[in-house]
């Protein structure tokens, strides 16, 4: 289970404060992030994520479609991680670059969040980023092989719960974090110049395939 980027913005009325600088600042006074699982599938990119929502909310199921990741494999960087011998491998991934360590001692071409296609199982990942988030997922504990039958608890054919798109998610949020904006202006006192500029991302994904068409 990993965090995500599914924001429930619990407050309404933000806190618009003004720094020494003159730059306003958005307040919220709670800011919850639900939890997620992940389902990714064999025979195409797809990716499913679940979220945990808090009491009395309905459950999110969403879908993305994962583009294929062009790797860089180094054969001669390498590193320990629980004992098995690991790989560095790196890419730039929807506009954050981003590094890895795989073990072909584990022939499962899968790993954290939305990164796969590796001849082995990542074991550990980290983006590369100057500004923005920083995001690293490394294995504590492998238990290979593992031999007890584990229950998904989600089959996309069978589930109830409507199943939106991860655009749908991103343009919903943005479009709720420029109205915040927005409200910035509105709240701004008579004879200062407040200019509303395109919403920047921070986190590990800053660029995505339909942006490009």
């Amino acid at each position: 289970m990993y965090s995500t980027n599914f924001i429930d913005f619990e407050n309404q009325n933000e806190n618009i404060e003004k720094d020494e600088y003159g730059n306003y600042i958005v307040r919220e006074k709670r800011i919850k992030a639900n939890s997620m699982k992940y389902y990714m599938t064999l025979k195409d990119n797809n990716l499913y994520f679940v979220s945990t929502p808090p009491k009395n909310k309905k459950e999110i199921v969403a879908i993305d479609s994962v583009p294929k990741i062009n790797w860089n494999i180094s054969e001669t960087e390498s590193k320990k991680i629980n004992n098995f011998t690991c790989y560095k491998a790196t890419t730039v991934f929807r506009g954050s670059e981003i590094v890895v360590y795989y073990t072909p001692e584990i022939p499962i071409g899968f790993g954290p969040f939305k990164f796969k296609g590796l001849p082995g199982l990542i074991l550990e990942v980290y983006n590369v980023d100057t500004k923005g988030q920083k995001y690293h997922w490394k294995a504590k504990k492998i238990v290979y092989p593992y031999q007890t039958n584990i229950d998904l608890l989600f089959n996309p054919k069978n589930h109830i719960v409507p199943i939106v798109s991860n655009r749908s998610i991103v343009e919903n949020f943005e479009k709720k974090m420029t109205l915040v904006s927005q409200k910035v202006i509105t709240s701004s006192p008579r004879g200062d110049v407040t200019r509303l500029g395109k919403i920047e991302r921070t986190s590990i994904e800053k660029k995505y395939e339909w942006e490009e068409e």
